[in-house]
Parts: C-alpha cells; structure tokens; sequence
C-alpha cells in the first residue's frame, strides 16, 4: 500500500453516501504503511528527514482515522436502516475482513439487547398479571358475574371512580388494570 491508494479510498468515501469497496485486507496493508514510515523514521541520521518521516507518518495516521470515522459512521447507518437483508447483504460484501467482524459483533450484541430489554418488560408484565389476576380473582372466585379482566392501558388515564365509587389510576401507557 502507498499514500495515493490511501488518499484514493479516502476520496471515495468522502465523496458519497455509500460504503466503498475496499480491498478485504487494506487495513492490514495501511498498518503495515504505519509500520514502513516508523521504520524509515528510525534509519534516518539527519533530524530534518525524521521530521518529514514524522510528519508523513502523522498525515497518513490522520486520512486512516478520518476513513475509518466515515467508514463507521456508514456502517452504523445500516443498523438503524429497516432491515433489508438484500441491502445489507450488498453492503455486507463492500466491508473489509476487520468491518465484518466488528458488524457480527454489533448484530449479536443487538440482538442480545433486544432480547434481554424483551424478557426484562415480559417478565415484569407476566409478575404484575399474576399479581392482579392472584389478588382480584381469588377475591370474586364466589360469585363469578363478579369475575374481573385484565387491560392494558394504552395511554395515560387520569383519576376516576369505579361503578363502586372507589378511586382508581391515574394509569400511564403499558399498565395492566383489572376491571
């Protein structure tokens, strides 16, 4: 790898809203660019040549942090996109070996997200019904017209009086109320 291919995918990138189609082992090449500079860096004797070294070596540093931002940046647009399997696909082929592995490891740890956010509101809805359903029925087991059902609330709903006179609420969206 050499600067121009650096700079030429840098370009790319900065110029459209797409990901562009990197070879699977550019950062591997860009590294070893790094590496190349540093090393030159170190042979030099004269002080003004470690300087342009120096100076090389931070230029090419910055255009990879600024392509990998870009890079990012449009990665992390596919996961708030609606999930198109086709489109991430595509996109999915236009990442190097090192995208997709930081891609897999964002889409299981999403998923594991969801899923731990998903049990989290199940398992306190599933408590709180057979809380009410344990409290309201056992109460009206005998006279079953009395019989309650669980709702729930779909928005807010202030104080009210039951056909008893009893104050009930105010209820927020997601409650679950027997009546």
């Amino acid at each position: 790898m050499d600067e121009d291919e650096l700079r030429s995918a840098l370009q790319a990138e900065l110029t459209s809203d797409e990901l562009k189609k990197l070879p699977e082992d550019f950062f591997i090449r860009l590294r070893g660019l790094i590496a190349q500079l540093q090393e030159d860096q170190k042979q030099q004797a004269s002080s003004d040549v470690k300087s342009l070294f120096r100076a090389k070596e931070h230029q090419v540093t910055q255009m990879r942090d600024v392509l990998i931002k870009i890079r990012l940046l449009k990665l992390f647009s596919l996961f708030l996109s609606p999930i198109n399997s086709s489109l991430v696909s595509e996109k999915y082929r236009l990442l190097t070996k090192e995208e997709k592995q930081l891609f897999q490891e964002i889409t299981d740890a999403m998923r594991t997200f969801w899923t731990n956010v998903a049990a989290v509101d199940i398992q306190k809805d599933i408590a709180y019904k057979e809380a009410k359903t344990t409290d309201v029925h056992e109460k009206n087991q005998k006279e079953p017209e009395k019989r309650l059902v669980l709702v729930e609330i779909l928005e807010y709903l202030p104080k009210y009086h039951d056909d008893e006179g009893h104050i009930r609420g105010p209820h927020d969206h997601g409650d679950i109320v027997s009546v």
